[in-house]
């Protein structure tokens, strides 16, 4: 049995750091998805237990034009939910658009935040700049004009 794990160790709180320890030597394998995830894993396994591997997210390198950065727009999909980070992207976006106002973020998503986004935005003045653009199998038109997409989700967030 292969065990898929999406989340970041530290993410976990102390329940689930417990089940995790009973039952994950028990697999066959355990995949991550990035090198730091897949480190961290393997550090609290016992040694030998279960190889943890690396597996990215399913978009290779370079599959579109690098973008030009004409169109000033930045491109964002995923879950619409605390673990991905949308709210520290607005958050974010904000400075952006303080130095660089034609600049416009379109996060491509469902989920229970996506209209706590929405509102985020507009309570930080960015409903001319930021837009839900609603389920992602829509942002793929959009994929090769865009300048930039951010990974949402983040690094140090903490339960």
């Amino acid at each position: 049995m292969v065990g898929q794990e999406h989340l970041q160790l530290g993410i976990n709180d102390a329940g689930i750091l417990a089940e995790i320890e009973e039952w994950y030597p028990r697999l066959d394998a355990l995949t991550c998805l990035t090198a730091a995830d897949t480190a961290e894993y393997g550090r609290l396994l016992p040694a030998g237990s279960c190889p943890v591997h690396t597996i990215g997210n399913g978009l290779p390198p370079r599959v579109h034009p690098r973008s030009r950065q004409e169109n000033r727009l930045v491109v964002a999909a995923g879950r619409i939910v605390w673990i991905k980070g949308f709210d520290l992207l607005v958050d974010a976006f904000a400075k952006v658009v303080e130095k660089h106002p034609q600049w416009r973020l379109r996060i491509y998503g469902e989920g229970p935040r996506r209209e706590e986004m929405r509102r985020r935005a507009t309570r930080l003045g960015l409903y001319n700049h930021v837009r839900m653009m609603g389920p992602p199998m829509t942002w793929r038109a959009s994929w090769p004009r865009r300048p930039s997409s951010p990974c949402p989700r983040a690094p140090s967030r903490s339960a």
